[in-house]
């Protein structure tokens, strides 16, 4: 295995240049690959008090953003916000470059296509990440 990723014993393939941050609180149910570029943050709790993102088997999450007390089961493509307390089932398929976010009091999903300069600035920001993530290690 390429020694930018890190493997789990349940398959999840962890880029070293991914930003998560508090990982006691993220739950991978297995087969699950974090690119470098994602930014997850974990470090709240969820409304259950343990978990604050659970993502489901097979994800393969690439340039993603995903926002405190969320569950991801369904297919992320590149570049996406994924906004706070946001479900995405298993049918569920984010095109690239989204923005995707629950609607107030329903458990329908609003997804918006990003214009171009988020797109530039998402990308952007996954570059910094990789950067610093090479910086921290020096």
């Amino acid at each position: 295995m390429d020694d930018e990723f890190i493997e789990t014993s349940s398959g999840n393939k962890i880029s070293k240049n991914a930003q998560i941050s508090g990982s006691s609180n993220i739950a991978i149910a297995g087969q699950t690959t974090i690119s470098t570029g994602c930014k997850i943050h974990g470090d709240f709790l969820g409304k259950d008090k343990k978990i604050s993102i659970n993502l489901g088997k097979y994800c393969f999450l690439n340039q993603v953003i995903i926002g405190k007390n969320c569950k991801i089961e369904g297919i992320i493509y590149d570049c996406c916000i994924i906004k706070d307390n946001t479900t995405i089932n298993k049918t569920t398929v984010i095109p690239p470059f989204s923005l995707v976010e629950k609607l107030p009091n329903s458990k329908e999903l609003n997804i918006v296509n990003l214009n171009d300069s988020y797109k530039k600035l998402i990308e952007l920001a996954a570059r910094k990440a990789l950067l610093l993530g090479l910086k921290d290690k020096k």
